[in-house]
Formats: C-alpha cells, sequence, structure tokens
C-alpha cells in the first residue's frame, strides 16, 4: 500500500494530490487508473497535461510515476513540506492585483499569521504609491498578516527589516549570491534592486489603536525582458531555485526573527546593520548631504550632517540616493 493513498479526497485534483502526496516515490499507472476509476491510457493523458504546467514527473517502465520536482510552479503541499513557521493559513492565488491588497480587502475573513502568495500581480505596489513590476510567473510577491504584540509601536519599523533579514537569508541559503541592503526595505544583489518590501498598517479610526499590520515582499526571480527603464536599478535572481521552498524558507527565517523583535531587538539590528549598503557613505536627502553613520535600536537612520550635527532619519520620510 502506498503511503497517504487512502486518505485523497477524490475530486479532479486527485491524480496531482496523489502524486503530491508521495513526493519522489513511484505510483504504478495500475494504481492511479484504479484510483481515478479509469483507464491507464488516461492517466498517461493527465501526467502529460500535468508536466505541460511545470510538474517534472518521472516514468519508468514496471514503477509506474513520480513527482520530482515543480518548474517554477508554487504548490501548497510542496512548501508545507519544508515550513517550520507557525503559519495559521497559505493562500495561493493564480492572479490577483496586488497581495496586499487581497489581504486589505478580506481582512475580516482571514486568520492571525495567514500568507498569501501569487506569482503574477496585475497591480503591484512599493512605498510611496509607486508600482512594482510583476510579470507572470517571473517572480514570487508575499504577503503575510499579523496582529501587533508589541511592547512598544516604535517596534512595527522593525517588522521590515526582520522581512529584509527572512529574504536574504532564505536566497542565501538556496543559491550562491551575496545580498545587501538598501535601508530601508529594499534588498540589493549585485548593487541593484533584486526586492522590495512594503510593510502596511491599519488602525481603528476611533481609538487609532493598531489593527493589524501587512507584510508584503516581491522578489524578481526569473524576469527575462527588463524594461528599458527600469535596467540600470533593476536586477533579477535568475538561479536555479524551487519557488515552493524559497517561500517556505522566507516564512522559517522571518518568523524566527520576527521572536527577535522583543527578546534580541540589539542583534537583529546588528544583523542588518552588516548588511547596509549605505554604511559610511555619503547620501542625499531633501537637498543636502548627510554621512550614515549607524542603524539604531527602532531601525532608524542615524546621520551626520555637513556641520557634524546628529540626526535620525525615519522611514516614511525620507528618499535616498547614494552618491557616485
Amino acid at each position: 500500500m502506498y503511503p497517504h493513498c487512502s486518505k485523497i479526497v477524490y475530486n479532479e485534483d486527485m491524480i496531482k494530490q496523489l502524486l503530491e502526496n508521495n513526493f519522489n516515490e513511484f505510483i504504478s499507472g495500475e494504481l492511479l487508473a484504479e484510483q481515478l476509476k479509469t483507464t491507464r491510457a488516461n492517466v498517461w493523458k493527465q501526467i502529460e497535461k500535468l508536466r505541460k504546467q511545470g510538474y517534472q514527473i518521472e516514468s519508468r517502465t514496471n514503477k509506474g510515476y513520480r513527482l520530482v520536482g515543480y518548474d517554477h510552479l508554487v504548490s501548497l503541499s510542496a512548501i508545507k513540506r519544508h515550513l517550520t513557521a507557525n503559519l495559521s493559513d497559505i493562500i495561493l492565488l493564480d492572479e490577483v492585483d496586488s497581495t496586499n491588497s487581497y489581504i486589505k480587502r478580506t481582512y475580516g475573513h482571514l486568520s492571525e499569521n495567514t500568507l498569501v502568495v501569487s506569482d503574477y500581480q496585475t497591480a503591484g505596489r512599493g512605498r510611496y504609491g509607486r508600482s512594482f513590476y510583476s510579470p507572470k510567473h517571473q517572480g514570487i510577491y508575499l504577503s503575510y498578516l499579523i496582529k501587533p504584540h508589541f511592547d512598544d509601536m516604535k517596534q512595527t519599523q522593525l517588522l521590515t527589516i526582520a522581512a529584509c533579514l527572512g529574504v536574504i537569508d532564505a536566497i542565501e541559503n538556496l543559491c550562491d549570491v551575496h545580498l545587501e541592503i538598501k535601508w530601508l526595505n529594499d534588498i540589493y544583489y549585485q548593487k541593484k534592486k533584486l526586492s522590495g518590501i512594503l510593510s502596511e498598517a491599519s488602525f481603528e479610526v476611533t481609538s487609532q489603536q493598531l489593527q493589524y499590520l501587512i507584510v508584503g515582499i516581491g522578489i524578481n526571480l526569473f524576469v527575462t525582458n527588463i524594461p528599458n527603464e527600469l535596467k540600470d536599478i533593476m536586477i533579477s535572481l535568475n538561479k536555479p531555485i524551487e519557488v515552493h521552498r524559497l517561500i517556505a524558507e522566507i516564512s522559517n527565517s522571518f518568523y524566527k526573527r520576527l521572536e527577535m523583535i522583543n527578546k534580541d531587538r540589539l542583534d537583529l539590528i546588528e544583523d542588518y546593520s552588516k548588511r547596509n549598503m549605505l554604511l559610511n557613505k555619503t547620501i542625499h536627502y531633501q537637498k543636502s548631504k548627510y554621512l550614515v553613520k549607524s542603524i539604531n535600536e527602532w531601525g532608524h537612520l542615524v546621520v551626520h550632517d555637513e556641520n557634524g550635527q546628529v540626526l535620525e532619519l525615519q522611514a516614511g520620510e525620507v528618499s535616498l540616493h547614494v552618491d557616485n
């Protein structure tokens, strides 16, 4: 008896479920036909359809079929195989305007620690209302719904810092690359933007109490044709990577980093500061020059002006450009 087969719910996705639940294990064509109540010829046709969708299915005489991987596909069961983070739900969307917007619209029906995933956004958003280039099947876009459990409201900015480190931890663990952070929320690879983080908060109108937070992450994975207007600032990873495992690893690391906000905040800031590509560099802010000195315990950028005066720059109020 093959593991899990007896527990499968019989529906049109049965063959996919059988293969995923027995990942990397052969299932005979005879058993598949029996479970599907169809012919082995129809089993083969469905296998071919799955292959065209990106499922890597190996076939072998006298053994049958086995699922060995995915071509840039996002699979719920595959994510869960690598997941240790305590997510309450994972919602996969083939297409969405933006994953952050989806959570805002459906917030009342979602549980805390819900993850929304899509590989195609029709209206991806970045900070200050800018668009985020999100071509179909060439990136991955994630949004986490988080309810506040903070000792101090100033800690909300640290979610973005935790998310940046979560993305870096995951990608560097899976690929031989070195990534940097451009404060506050951009991840750079080879001096160009690879990923962006958009954290948004919702407050109750009367009490102004924080209701929920959304942390959105967009990553350029397999972008083949970067628009001319973005070529100088944007880059794609273009490395062999299992997308479902990347999603799981980001979630695992992000939630571990979140725990550091209350327990090991200074260690979190230290890890983030080591990746800060602006450290000890001159930046422009509101037509003045500043020298970046450090990141403080709240994630603010500590700078010196030309007279040596110390200032703190906070997220949401700065636009930074590194000198050439």
